[in-house]
């Protein structure tokens, strides 16, 4: 009998940590980073939530904006050219964390939205756009990419994807700090 009693929700939550580093890579800085995140499917989880992120670099002036919902990007065949749609568009965008960071080129500095958290349904796919209005391109380090549909991260819950770089020190700016070329 206590089998047909039992909740189908889990009545507590868990906390882990997930540290994706860039130390092989660090070869890049940039204004920007916007990479997507995606909750897996695979085990009975009700919602992933996602309260910080850590950075270094020079930082400075930061925000953290996350995409406003699932249709920004084409989440069951998402590559780096998804992102094109919406990189450049802050409709597209909420968000989540402003405040001044002193320079912190090699120990992570932790940017806490816990008070506006990313939370992900199992399958569902957002993307988190690291900014900073230092006015050079020496503010967030950055681990590029070369693949289109490269997974950077993956463990039983989380996938984290390649994303872009932003040269621009105003957010979802098209020109960037060299006066010359995409900002992307």
């Amino acid at each position: 009998m206590a089998a047909l009693q039992r909740p189908t929700l889990a009545s507590y939550e868990t906390h882990e940590n997930v540290r994706v580093d860039t130390l092989d890579n660090e070869d890049h800085t940039f204004c920007g980073v916007m990479f997507p995140v995606q909750a897996k499917a695979e085990l009975p989880v009700s919602r992933l939530v996602i309260r910080s992120v850590a950075v270094r670099g020079n930082l400075g002036p930061l925000t953290v904006w996350v995409t406003n919902d699932d249709d920004a990007i084409n989440q069951d065949s998402y590559c780096v050219s998804n992102l094109q749609r919406i990189r450049n568009d802050s409709s597209f965008w909420t968000k989540i964390y402003e405040k001044n960071h002193n320079p912190s080129r090699r120990k992570y500095e932790t940017l806490d939205f816990a008070e506006h958290p990313i939370i992900l349904r199992p399958g569902q796919m957002k993307v988190i756009y690291i900014h900073s209005a230092a006015t050079n391109d020496l503010a967030i380090v950055y681990d590029n990419s070369y693949s289109m549909k490269s997974t950077r991260y993956s463990d039983a819950f989380l996938s984290i994807h390649s994303g872009a770089a932003h040269l621009s020190p105003e957010p979802f700016n098209n020109e960037n700090v060299w006066g010359w070329g995409s900002g992307w």
